[in-house]
């Protein structure tokens, strides 16, 4: 039942149901606001969101190539790549650990934050993510332009572009790649 205080409140089985739900809104409305010229998140979201993506991925996130980098930036590698992990675990419904090491982000990643390829499904996700703890943030030209050439060499199987965390997950693109019938998200 509905509360009569709040009529617009929904019960959600669960945490994960209920971000789902925010982020999908957040959607819907990020893209009103677009077209209007308005480009915000409220805080309050930004802190679901990072809460949810910190608790759930926080511990299971590679950060051994950021050590020697200040508490800030480690904190926004560390969301980063949180929001990666959750964005391959809700597309490919898998394990947090499962999504946790698909993240490939870091130095010489070519602009590729994840890679998951489920072989049930034929179907290859690859992910560019970046956390902006204001929410008022966009996606740069450049990272878009550095994403467009990651996708590229990754169909072009030139793996020797990429930094170690992709190429570990060389066979099962190479899978994906040599399946006439498997399809690439992005």
């Amino acid at each position: 039942p509905r509360s009569t205080l709040f009529p617009y409140t929904t019960l959600f089985r669960s945490e994960r149901e209920r971000i789902c739900y925010a982020i999908n809104s957040r959607r819907t409305e990020f893209l009103y606001r677009l077209r209007k010229g308005k480009n915000t998140m409220s805080i309050i979201h930004v802190g679901h969101i990072k809460n949810n993506v910190a608790s759930r991925f926080g511990n299971l996130i590679d950060l051994y190539d950021v050590q020697t980098a200040s508490a800030e930036q480690k904190e926004a590698c560390r969301l980063t790549r949180s929001l990666a992990a959750f964005a391959v675990a809700e597309l490919g419904d898998v394990d947090d650990v499962t999504a946790a090491k698909a993240v490939t982000d870091g130095t010489g990643d070519n602009g590729i934050d994840a890679v998951y390829y489920d072989a049930a499904e034929k179907n290859c996700y690859l992910i560019q993510s970046k956390w902006v703890a204001s929410g008022n943030g966009s996606v740069e030209v450049g990272d878009v332009h550095k994403f467009i050439q990651g996708v590229r060499d990754l169909l072009d199987a030139h793996f020797d572009r990429f930094n170690a965390k992709m190429q570990a997950h060389q066979d099962k693109v190479f899978a994906a790649l040599s399946d006439a019938s498997a399809k690439f998200t992005i």
